[in-house]
């Protein structure tokens, strides 16, 4: 992180939490001419996911809208993306991570999308402009780099949620306990760390594994049956959200 003066008061703000985590050993301070940059330290990223969550909920809608955008394979050579596509992505995501983000009960879904996109253009990062194959109106990515950089605010979440897939399909058939399965998750996350299939160390979070687990489970797409066959993993329901989930974390 770069971090140029500012007088502002949520410049101060800034300065003064970015030096209380200085304090606290969980960012390096390096200087480069006039330019101070901050360093997370990688072991402390857990602990700074805390800070983020107090503040991801607020922009939750719009780095969802940025994700489909990024996952969405079919974008035209104009830089267009097929709407129905990142609307389809949008949703899914939106409806697996309903334990980790709490959306306005009244507003919409298709509302949520709408406004999002909207943000998204007075960004700058997309624009709205005529659809030239179908009529009406079309989207076209104007800044990819920045739609890359919202995406990942939420990434760590989708990391968990596509572990808990990962995991589930490594371990059928193993006879493990409700009680113990995230614990077991997570040691099958420490090894595609180790071989960077997840880039988010703070993805092994327990809570937003034991979160993927119940959402997962009444998918349908999980079963745990101690005993009687072990750990069940529907094949239909597991390559239809590991195709998505590999489209969404390139």
């Amino acid at each position: 992180v770069e971090q140029a003066g500012s007088t502002s008061a949520s410049g101060y703000a800034i300065e003064q939490a970015l030096a209380r985590f200085v304090d606290d050993r969980l960012l390096h301070l390096l200087s480069e001419e006039d330019t101070t940059i901050y360093q997370v330290i990688r072991e402390k990223r857990i602990t700074l996911e805390y800070y983020k969550n107090v503040l991801v909920h607020f922009v939750a809608p719009i780095s969802l809208m940025a994700a489909a955008i990024r996952g969405c394979r079919a974008q035209h050579r104009d830089g267009c993306f097929p709407l129905d596509e990142v609307c389809r992505l949008y949703q899914s995501q939106a409806f697996l991570l309903r334990y980790e983000f709490t959306l306005d009960p009244d507003i919409s879904i298709d509302v949520l999308m709408e406004r999002s996109l909207h943000q998204l253009s007075s960004y700058g990062a997309i624009e709205i402009v005529p659809d030239t194959q179908g009529g009406g109106m079309a989207y076209r990515v104007l800044e990819r780099e920045w739609i890359m950089e919202l995406a990942e605010l939420t990434r760590n979440f989708l990391e968990s949620y596509y572990l808990v897939l990962r995991a589930c399909r490594a371990l059928r058939s193993r006879d493990i306990s409700a009680v113990d399965l995230p614990a077991k998750i997570r040691d099958v996350g420490q090894g595609l760390l180790a071989i960077e299939e997840l880039r988010r160390p703070e993805s092994l979070s327990l809570l937003n594994i034991k979160n993927a687990v119940k959402a997962f489970r009444e998918e349908g797409l999980l079963d745990i049956r101690p005993h009687q066959g072990g750990l069940q993993c529907d094949e239909g329901a597991y390559e239809y959200y590991i195709h998505d989930m590999r489209n969404l974390l390139p």
